[in-house]
């Protein structure tokens, strides 16, 4: 699992983080059941605070990207219906500030087809 950083960015870190195993669970390279670093393992891996990686690793729980055991360990969650009223909202916030910019509508399709995911 590679996951990296910019300590530069204005996005915490806590985030990126988030972002970036997202993106694993996205693109399947990290799969239902997978098991996760540990909170210091990884911690020690990007040269951060546990404290962020545990942050992280709460906030993927919340949204239900993850399971959390005391006993296991951190591991992907099952997603096949995993549903967010936030998703949708915030994806329609996207697409309408697209629609702002001067995107068609066969535009922002079309872009969405486009991308490498």
């Amino acid at each position: 699992m590679i996951i990296s950083i910019d300590t530069a960015s204005d996005t915490p870190i806590y985030q990126q983080v988030r972002d970036e195993i997202i993106k694993l669970i996205g693109t399947k390279e990290l799969k239902s059941g997978d098991e996760l670093p540990t909170v210091r393992g990884l911690a020690e891996d990007l040269g951060i605070n546990p404290m962020t990686i545990q942050k992280t690793y709460n906030i993927l729980k919340n949204e239900g990207f993850v399971e959390i055991d005391r006993r296991i360990g951190v591991k992907v969650a099952g997603l096949k219906n995993l549903k967010d009223d936030n998703f949708e909202e915030n994806l329609k916030k996207i697409l309408l500030e697209g629609k702002a910019r001067g995107y068609s509508q066969e535009e922002l399709i079309s872009e969405v087809k486009n991308l490498d995911i």
